[in-house]
């Protein structure tokens, strides 16, 4: 695969040959993010096998026969830029092909992409995903593969009515971004409230502990799910307090911890009454 310095630009009338028919590894610990990319790969006709870090995805690639990896760069035990550095040193000495790995990341700066070039990736997608950039990734990855055609959002995804919100969240965004089914949506919002709760659990538990390590990844993929439905006061705070975690400034961290949970809390009661709506 090509990296490219600049993505080309494309419109979501236009008609590509999207290959299908191929098998995934889908290496993620979110999981908001890890529902949006199985929904996505399988609404195009690919098989995926998902693990929760990397050394899962390690062990899965060795047992396993995958036409390409999707590869969280932060991940709990090992990390995906370290996981994708011993894939390509196992590769070097079992010989055989060369196996396209594709970063996902929340970092949208050059030095993050160059970052992900460096361990050995071959492809970038940030988060929340593209579904227009996912789409131009996987037409690259097998040109000779049987295509389907990606075609414009369905009457199912565009026709449904507005999703009530607040101005804390926009629960209606995966419908617009994703181009998702009624179902799909209701599950991607269900898995959302989960998270919210693990995230905020988690990121207690690393402030009692004085766990940095935990801090990091629990902030991170709190901001990460948020981002996603356009929680931009829960996305800032989470963002800070991981960017304190990260600097050993666990005092400034847990300073931002009440408010962090206070408005993961009002979004939480906007989840749970639109779940519960007729």
């Amino acid at each position: 695969m090509r990296r490219p310095t600049a993505r080309p630009s494309s419109s979501t009338e236009e008609l590509r040959p999207i290959p299908s028919g191929l098998h995934f590894l889908l290496a993620e610990d979110g999981a908001v993010n890890q529902a949006v990319f199985m929904g996505l790969l399988a609404s195009r006709g690919h098989e995926v096998s998902a693990v929760e870090d990397g050394q899962q995805a390690i062990d899965a690639w060795r047992k396993g026969k995958f036409d390409a990896i999707f590869m969280d760069v932060q991940m709990p035990l090992l990390d995906g830029l370290e996981a994708t550095r011993m894939i390509r040193e196992q590769e070097q000495t079992l010989g055989g092909s060369r196996i396209p790995i594709i970063a996902i990341t929340a970092g949208a700066l050059d030095s993050d992409q160059e970052q992900c070039f460096a361990a050995g990736m071959d492809e970038y997608l940030t988060k929340p995903i593209d579904v227009e950039e996912l789409d131009r990734i996987l037409a690259q990855l097998h040109p000779g593969a049987p295509s389907e055609t990606a075609t414009p959002a369905s009457a199912d995804a565009t026709d449904n009515p507005p999703t009530r919100h607040s101005d804390s969240i926009n629960l209606s965004t995966p419908l617009a971004r994703l181009k998702c089914s009624a179902e799909q949506h209701r599950q991607l919002v269900s898995t959302l409230g989960q998270e919210l709760r693990q995230r905020l659990n988690e990121i207690s538990q690393a402030l009692e502990t004085h766990s940095d390590k935990l801090l990091v990844r629990a902030s991170h993929s709190l901001k990460s799910a948020a981002a996603l439905f356009e929680a931009n006061r829960v996305v800032n705070i989470a963002a800070a307090i991981e960017q304190h975690a990260r600097a050993g400034a666990s005092a400034h961290a847990r300073s931002r911890f009440p408010e962090l949970r206070e408005a993961t809390a009002e979004i939480l009661v906007v989840i749970d009454q639109w779940l519960n709506e007729p």
